[in-house]
């Protein structure tokens, strides 16, 4: 009988530990992402490759229309343009200017036989 008290005490302290280990790591993985910066690319060197892919890109906005909730735009740097759409937006994305310079963050995806990023986040710089 002593034994088996001593194995399910075993048990749940490996339960205890195994716990403790994982949510340690889950909020080492949570504070590390925000740090983990995916690097600022041309748009010229996105390709059929980089669908699903979070992307960072800076360069101005043009053509910006907002239909309800969506933005559409187009967004171009020194090596080309790419298409734009943004679902849920901050209230300044409307006042967007074409001689302002943004850092345009979100993911690749391949729309209608076009690439088109959907920005996730858009800063003024």
């Amino acid at each position: 009988m002593a034994d088996k008290e001593n194995l399910n005490l075993g048990n749940i302290i490996l339960i205890k530990i195994s716990l403790i280990g994982f949510l340690f790591s889950f909020c080492i993985l949570f504070f590390l992402e925000e740090k983990i910066e995916t690097k600022v690319i041309n748009i010229s060197d996105i390709s059929l490759k980089d669908i699903e892919k979070n992307v960072v890109i800076i360069g101005n906005f043009k053509n910006v229309r907002v239909n309800f909730e969506t933005m559409f735009g187009e967004f171009y740097d020194e090596t080309g343009k790419l298409k734009v759409v943004a679902f849920k937006f901050d209230e300044e994305i409307i006042k967007i200017s074409k001689y302002d310079k943004y850092k345009l963050l979100g993911k690749i995806k391949y729309y209608e036989n076009e690439l088109e990023i959907i920005a996730n986040e858009i800063i003024k710089l």
